[in-house]
């Protein structure tokens, strides 16, 4: 497995309405991953970026996701990036297992990813 064959759309089609977004470039990894709260509206939750390495070559990292709330909003004049919160929602573990496949452990639950064919 090469790094570069991560950066894609993954989902597990177990469960309708959410995926994630993985993209590698050298040792920095970012995943984010859609999903929704129990209210029906969305979320987006981050793992890895700044600080995070992900060498060449690896198939699994362990990082705590992030949960951005109460920034600005896209081609909004109210709000601003001070009023942003973060919380952190707890450690995940990707691991690359095959070519358009992998897992993510989370909270004690095993989400088997597949690359998104385009």
């Amino acid at each position: 497995l090469h790094t570069k064959g991560y950066t894609s759309w993954w989902y597990d089609p177990t469960y309708n309405g959410m995926g994630f977004f993985v993209e590698c470039r050298g040792e920095a990894i970012y995943i984010s991953w859609y999903h929704y709260r129990a209210d029906g509206t969305s979320n987006w939750w981050t793992f890895g970026g700044p600080g995070t390495t992900f060498t060449p070559g690896s198939t699994q990292i362990t990082a705590n996701f992030t949960e951005y709330a109460n920034g600005p909003r896209i081609a909004s004049t109210t709000g601003s990036a001070e009023y942003m919160r973060s919380e952190d929602k707890g450690q995940g573990t990707f691991t690359f297992t095959a070519d358009g496949k992998a897992t993510l452990l989370y909270n004690g639950v095993t989400y088997n990813l597949e690359k998104f064919q385009f």
